[in-house]
């Protein structure tokens, strides 16, 4: 994408058949139906396939409305390409000033087809996901999800494929997984939280080979898992995951698959129920990966604050289990106070200031 996309502004407020959607000032506005739909079918005359298209959605307290239809992005505006992508993105006023925009899925998933490739979304809250398979689902190749707020998902909540990143989102009450990567994903700097309505399986699962898992906060409870990884080779560096007693695992590279992965400089806490685990990676007769420089707090119900049985290709060490809570806890565990509730303090390897670390 060697120059910026065309851009074209979508308000789903207005309640009305208007616009040209060319200018913020000028935004497509629809008496019924999805705008967004509107703008892929109607409004975009000509699809721009050198440099893409971007969709800007206006913030405000009215969503778009899918009414349970997905939308189609190849049926009339065609199949974009990394190169060219389609992006979707939210605005107050201007083009990229942080205004988040909203989308009601009705209970269905946010894409019809996922056989494309080059897809963004930014700075959108997309909720009211389908019972079965992900709010937003997995492409062939190259999807990229960032500063997005997803919520209310029966199942999980973002899947990313090969090449593709979930980036500063913010996660919460889903049924499945909240983020699940499949091969060469990037998911950092993202918050996910267990809801009132829906126990999550894991809060994240790295299933495929080569993922990024970094610098997230998971907070889960009851039977949940934090952080789940398979296959090879992985990297789940400077994660703070945390539970209130619950009885699932932190952090659990224990698959038959397992081997070559890299857990290193994360903060596991309050697994304490029976059969719960601070951080796993106990795949027999697999070779293990890169550990250490890890803290773990109060995962010791039945003794295991850490579970490692396979050998290590290398071994860093100074695994360790802190006496006293990691994390300062000031305020509530919510997204707009995580920096506080989760600030690392001084003790061991937490350090005031960052996520564990020698």
């Amino acid at each position: 994408m060697a120059n910026p996309p065309t851009d074209y502004y979508v308000d789903p407020s207005l309640g009305i058949d208007t616009g040209d959607g060319l200018t913020p000032s000028t935004p497509w506005g629809r008496a019924s139906g999805s705008v967004i739909q509107y703008a892929l079918n109607t409004g975009i005359t000509s699809r721009n396939t050198t440099d893409g298209d971007r969709i800007n959605v206006k913030a405000g307290a009215t969503a778009d409305n899918l009414a349970g239809t997905s939308l189609d992005i190849t049926g009339v505006y065609g199949s974009p390409i990394y190169q060219a992508p389609l992006i979707i993105q939210g605005y107050t006023s201007a083009q990229g000033d942080g205004g988040q925009g909203k989308i009601d899925c009705g209970a269905v998933t946010l894409l019809a087809q996922t056989t494309f490739t080059g897809f963004a979304i930014y700075d959108m809250e997309i909720f009211n996901g389908p019972a079965t398979g992900a709010i937003i689902p997995s492409l062939s190749d190259w999807l990229e999800v960032g500063r997005c707020y997803i919520h209310d998902c029966p199942d999980d909540g973002i899947n990313i494929g090969r090449n593709s990143c979930a980036v500063g989102n913010r996660v919460e009450d889903c049924g499945g997984y909240g983020i699940r990567a499949f091969l060469s994903g990037y998911v950092a700097f993202n918050y996910v939280k267990q809801g009132a309505t829906y126990t999550m399986t894991a809060g994240i699962i790295a299933r495929g080979n080569s993922n990024h898992i970094i610098n997230n906060i998971v907070s889960v409870d009851s039977t949940s898992d934090g952080i789940l990884g398979g296959n090879y080779p992985n990297m789940c560096i400077g994660n703070t995951v945390f539970s209130a007693g619950g009885s699932g695992h932190g952090i659990d590279f224990g698959s038959e698959f397992t081997m070559v992965n890299t857990i290193v400089n994360n903060y596991v806490e309050g697994f304490s129920a029976p059969s719960g685990r601070g951080i796993r990676s106990s795949a027999s007769g697999r070779m293990g990966g890169i550990y250490g420089k890890n803290a773990v707090f109060n995962c010791n119900a039945d003794g295991l604050n850490y579970d490692w049985t396979n050998e290590h290709i290398l071994d860093l060490g100074d695994n360790e289990v802190l006496t006293v809570s990691g994390i300062a806890k000031a305020g509530n565990d919510t997204w707009a106070n995580r920096f506080e509730y989760f600030a690392p303090v001084d003790e061991g390897n937490m350090q005031t200031g960052g996520y564990p670390q020698a």
